[in-house]
């Protein structure tokens, strides 16, 4: 008569068997996982479809002494990861057009083909070549400055304004 864990064990056993999976030294041994760098601390990034390109968009901080506030160029850069190679870099907002390295809204996607790279980056959508990343389009958005609303509460006679800037 066989218990039910024992039924358990064999089952085990059997997968063990056919799969040559006998003991700790029959084991395959697991792949050792290859970890890649990326340049200039990326704000944001995705790996092209057939994974062989990885697009980052990175901030530049401008190197002119004594200049207040502190100026940044903000770029996209498609790097082939396996060479540590850069591939292509592109501009998406010099020193002189107001990039705000604080911004939070930036976003980078290649398209399910590869042909195409997206970038959000602030006020605006960047549409580049996947290849070169040349420009194909600039969309600028608009933004609220402030989203709020107004909050009363209960049993009081006070209200307030809760909210935050974009």
């Amino acid at each position: 008569m066989t218990t039910r864990g024992g039924r358990s064990v064999r089952a085990l056993a059997v997968v063990a068997i056919v799969t040559g999976l006998t003991g700790p030294a029959g084991w395959a041994q697991q792949r050792q996982l290859k970890s890649y760098e990326l340049h200039g601390a990326p704000r944001a990034g995705d790996m092209s479809p057939d994974e062989k390109f990885v697009v980052i968009q990175v901030s530049r901080k401008e190197t002119a002494e004594g200049v207040t506030p502190r100026k940044w160029t903000e770029l996209a850069q498609l790097w082939d990861f396996r060479s540590d190679r850069l591939v292509a870099e592109t501009i998406l907002a010099g020193p002189d057009e107001g990039s705000d390295w604080a911004a939070g809204h930036r976003f980078v996607r290649f398209t399910a083909d590869g042909k195409m790279v997206v970038v959000c980056l602030g006020e605006n959508v960047y549409v580049l070549s996947g290849e070169d990343l040349g420009m194909i389009r600039k969309i600028g958005l608009e933004i609220p400055r402030e989203k709020t609303s107004t909050l009363r509460l209960a049993g009081r006679s006070e209200e307030r304004r809760v909210g935050k800037e974009c």
